[in-house]
Order: C-alpha cells, then sequence, then structure tokens
C-alpha cells in the first residue's frame, strides 16, 4: 500500500468517527467549557485532529474506546488552555511592556493634526484680547490669575473670554481635549489663585 492509499483509508476511518461521535463529544466538550460553545468546537476539531495524527495506535480500537480516548483528549486540552491562560495572565505585565507602542498611533497624530489646524483656524478669527488669553491658555499652559496679570485684566475677564473662546471652539470644531465643560475654566482659576 502506498502512502497515499493509506492516508485515504485514515481520511474515511477518522471521518467515519466523526460522523459517529462528533455530536456526542461536542455535548462533553460544551459542558466541560461552562456552555462556550466556540471553545467546545474548537476542542472537538482538534480532537479529531490529533485522532488523524495517532490513527495507527486507534484504528483497531473498540468504538467505545475510540470514545473514551477522544473524551480524554478533549479533556487534556481543555485543561491545558486553562493553564495556558493563567500563564498568559502572569506574564501580561511582561508582555505590555515587551509589545505596548512607543507612541501615540499614526491615525490619532493625523487626526490631531487636523483638530489643531481647524482650532487654529478659529483662533485667529477671534478679537485680539480673546485670541490672547485663548493662546496663552492653550498653548503656554498660563492660569487664569498670571493671564490676568499678564494682560493687565480681571481674572472674571480672562474667565468671560475663556468661556466664550471654548463656545466657538465647541460650534465651530467640536470636543476640545481638557474643556468639558466651561465650568473648567472657572476651577482652575480658583485652583491659580490659591496657589
Amino acid at each position: 500500500m502506498t502512502q497515499r492509499n493509506i492516508d485515504e483509508e485514515t481520511t474515511a476511518q477518522v471521518t467515519a468517527l466523526w460522523e459517529r461521535e462528533e455530536v456526542s463529544l461536542t455535548q462533553y466538550a460544551t459542558v466541560r467549557t461552562g456552555g462556550d460553545r466556540p471553545e467546545a468546537e474548537d476542542l472537538v476539531s482538534r480532537a479529531f485532529f490529533a485522532a488523524t495524527q495517532s490513527w495507527q495506535k486507534l484504528a483497531d480500537r473498540e468504538p467505545d474506546a475510540q470514545r473514551a480516548w477522544l473524551r480524554t483528549t478533549v479533556n487534556n486540552m481543555w485543561v491545558d488552555n486553562i493553564r495556558r491562560a493563567g500563564r498568559l495572565q502572569k506574564l501580561k505585565p511582561e508582555l505590555l511592556r515587551l509589545y505596548d507602542r512607543d507612541g501615540p498611533d499614526p491615525a490619532d497624530i493625523v487626526l490631531a493634526r487636523d483638530v489643531l489646524e481647524r482650532c487654529w483656524k478659529v483662533l485667529q478669527t477671534l478679537p485680539p484680547v480673546r485670541r490672547q488669553v485663548a493662546l496663552l491658555h492653550f498653548y503656554k499652559d498660563a492660569s487664569p490669575v498670571n493671564i490676568a496679570e499678564r494682560l493687565g485684566i480681571s481674572p472674571s475677564g480672562v474667565r468671560k473670554h475663556l468661556s466664550v473662546a471654548c463656545k466657538t471652539l465647541r460650534e465651530q470644531v467640536g470636543y476640545i481635549h481638557g474643556d468639558e465643560s466651561t465650568d473648567t475654566v472657572g476651577l482652575q482659576e480658583r485652583k491659580g489663585e490659591t496657589a
């Protein structure tokens, strides 16, 4: 007999085994996996692949012995999955350090540049004092108290300019990072005053 004939014969015998045992083995695997049908089906497929690889040892066994071998194989693979998952969980911090990106996603950079460009265009349309207040706040990260001192206006004037600038940016650009509401501006100013 040639290798091809053995392979065809093995394929036919394993196919017959599949037709006889697949339904009950899938039920068994589904119970073992706690109802996870996709995992159960994966275990069954892998068990039948293993049966194909070991067919010379299995071919002469009784149907009950073949069924027992398949169930044992499914159970062992299921246990291996649990052990592997536990090992991966322990390795997770190490893997994250190894494979975490060093920098931001390039797509995020492109989007951020687009938003920044639109913000810049909107800022250019603001009245001069409001534009200065917004630039000092957003680009120089200056506190409202420092802005007030620098421009010679009152802290409440800074709050008003920032509030209107943020509203204009939200209307024309959308969400502005770090500006969830105009109350944030008042809170930042109060923090700056107490510092």
